[in-house]
């Protein structure tokens, strides 16, 4: 005689994904941490649709690897992590997971300001170029080089295409010398990047026209 049954033991499933670092520029390398509910004898992920090439810890239930990032258009703010094929020690698989995501770091630049001289002292504006940061708002500080003390501060706001120039700011009351000016911004992904240019406050000084 014969009989039926059914075997019915837990998949295997994700827990946890670690990005280190937690947000990349695209075309450099992201460490991809996996994490399991139990130990694996096979596990197979994508980044962006390229393959992981993973590699089991110590602990099975770990597994790690490497990969560059890419993404299919340059407005992406982050690409996708595809998480397949893992088995148990059973042979049990487990649903394909693509939950987890790699926030993609953004640009910022600063057009160089050069000298400021007497002619645009009083309303000192800031201009320049970004990439995934369309709509947001930047904030700016000026210091003189060497300082950590804030002279003057500011903001921005990103216009479609990635342009954006600041609100202006009155240097004239400073003495002549090398200054910071450093800009920041936090994208939809909440990835925050500074960058600083540095520039040079050159106004006319005073002369003695006459004695009497």
């Amino acid at each position: 005689e014969s009989a039926s049954f059914t075997l019915a033991q837990a998949v295997p499933t994700l827990t946890s994904v670690t990005f280190n670092p937690t947000h990349q520029a695209i075309g450099q390398s992201v460490s991809v941490s996996l994490k399991f509910d139990k130990a694996l004898q096979a596990a197979s992920a994508e980044l962006g649709g390229k393959d992981i090439p993973l590699t089991q810890s110590a602990d099975a239930s770990v597994w790690t690897g490497n990969v560059d990032v890419l993404v299919a258009t340059s407005s992406d703010l982050t690409v996708d992590l595809v998480v397949k094929d893992y088995q148990d020690l059973s042979g049990n698989v487990g649903a394909q997971d693509s939950t987890h995501s790699l926030p993609i770091t953004p640009t910022l630049d600063i057009t160089s300001v050069g000298s400021v001289d007497g002619s645009n002292a009083a309303d000192l504006a800031f201009s320049g170029t970004s990439t995934r940061f369309d709509g947001q708002g930047l904030s700016l500080e000026v210091k003189a080089q060497g300082s950590e003390a804030v002279l003057k501060s500011g903001n921005a706001t990103v216009a479609s295409g990635g342009a954006w120039s600041s609100s202006t700011v009155d240097i004239s009351d400073q003495p002549n010398g090398s200054y910071t000016v450093i800009v920041t911004g936090t994208n939809a992904s909440g990835v925050q990047v500074t960058e600083s240019a540095s520039f040079t406050l050159a106004q006319a000084v005073p002369t003695l026209t006459s004695v009497t």
